[in-house]
């Protein structure tokens, strides 16, 4: 990571871009990039190793979806910070639901903006990319791996499994319900389904687990799942 993150900030509003770029590289070790709409934006996470997003909430949706759903389907799994304006805060937490980690309403202060920044890129919130341990593995968020130098075994994950992986890390030790893990990983999607999730859960626990029959990792609790790192 790059000084103190790689930040994205995907917004149609050229001017409050421009002020939020200039303030967060005058003063803080961020390097800031910069997208007005959700497809240019994800064109760059695509091509930058990206920690962070802020994107404005009243973006027109894409795809028949709203913005963070969009984003968290195109498989994004980093930090997402939703702006708005005042008057949609309840939207703003409909953004949450979607798929979004926080949400700032606007007009505001860059010391608020700063906080809810490094909050989500402290280490325990976001898995720093030194590795997250889970039992013999070290996760790498970034490369999508788990790596178990022990045995020598190197194992990449897909977008999908890897979103379940930190999902679960960040709510540990608590479980997180399907349908969380549904509007986090895939967002607002109708095709989507449990059994979906259920899919993904086998499939990881058999890269996971010693016994996938006894897992020990990825727990099951009443209506969801537990990471045991």
């Amino acid at each position: 990571m790059a000084g103190g993150g790689v930040l994205l900030i995907v917004d149609d509003d050229a001017v409050l871009r421009g002020a939020l770029v200039a303030s967060l590289q005058r003063d803080q070790p961020f390097t800031v990039l910069e997208a007005d709409d959700v497809r240019a934006g994800l064109a760059l996470w695509r091509a930058h190793a990206v920690d962070l997003l802020l994107v404005d909430h009243d973006l027109p949706e894409t795809a028949g979806q709203p913005v963070c759903a969009f984003l968290r389907a195109e498989g994004v799994t980093a930090p997402i910070i939703v702006m708005t304006a005042r008057e949609a805060t309840a939207r703003s937490r409909s953004g949450l639901a979607a798929g979004a980690d926080d949400y700032l309403a606007k007009p505001f202060r860059l010391a608020d903006l700063l906080a809810r920044v490094r909050a989500q890129l402290r280490p325990a919130a976001r898995g720093d990319d030194d590795g997250i341990a889970i039992g013999p593995f070290t996760f790498r968020r970034t490369a999508k791996q788990l790596i178990d130098s022990a045995a020598g075994k190197v194992i990449t994950l897909t977008a999908r499994e890897a979103a379940i992986v930190e999902h679960l890390y960040r709510a540990a030790p608590e479980a997180v319900p399907r349908a969380t893990l549904l509007q986090q990983v895939w967002g607002y999607r109708a095709a989507v389904s449990t059994h979906t999730l259920e899919t993904h859960v086998y499939r990881l626990r058999r890269k996971l687990e010693a016994d996938p029959k006894t897992p020990r990792l990825l727990v099951t609790e009443p209506g969801g799942y537990r990471l045991c790192p």
